[in-house]
C-alpha cells in the first residue's frame, strides 16, 4: 500500500513537472504523501530510539509541510510557478528515501524469516 502512495506522489510530481495545472498535481502529491509520509515517521520514530534518525525525520516532516504551504501560496499568487515546481522536486527525494526505507524494511523481514 505505501509503494502505490509513494509511485502516486511521484506520478503526480512527475505531471506538475510536464506542466499538468499546479493545483491538481500538487493536490494530487500532497494526498498521496500524507498518509506515506506518516507511515515512514511513525516507523522511523518507533525503531531509532537514539535519535541517529533525527535527520531523516526533519527531511521527510518539513518536505511533507511544504505542500500545502506552497500551494496556498501559490494561490495567492505569493510565489511563482517556476519557485514552486523546483521546492516540489525536493518531495522526489524524499520519496526516494521513503522507498529505499520499504525495501530496506522488506528485506529485512525476508531475512528474518529465513
Amino acid at each position: 500500500m505505501m509503494r502505490f502512495g509513494v509511485l502516486v506522489e511521484l506520478l503526480a510530481i512527475i505531471a506538475l513537472m510536464l506542466g499538468v495545472p499546479v493545483p491538481i498535481s500538487a493536490t494530487v502529491a500532497l494526498a498521496a504523501a500524507t498518509p506515506t509520509t506518516a507511515v515512514a515517521l511513525f516507523r522511523l520514530l518507533k525503531s531509532d530510539r537514539s535519535g541517529g534518525s533525527v535527520v531523516d525525520v526533519a527531511f521527510l516532516f518539513f518536505t511533507w509541510a511544504l505542500l500545502p504551504c506552497l500551494i496556498a501560496l501559490y494561490a495567492t499568487d505569493g510565489v511563482s510557478e517556476t519557485v514552486f515546481r523546483f521546492v516540489v522536486t525536493v518531495r522526489v527525494f524524499a520519496a526516494a528515501n521513503i522507498w529505499a526505507m520499504l525495501n530496506q524494511s522488506h528485506h529485512s523481514v525476508t531475512v528474518n524469516e529465513d
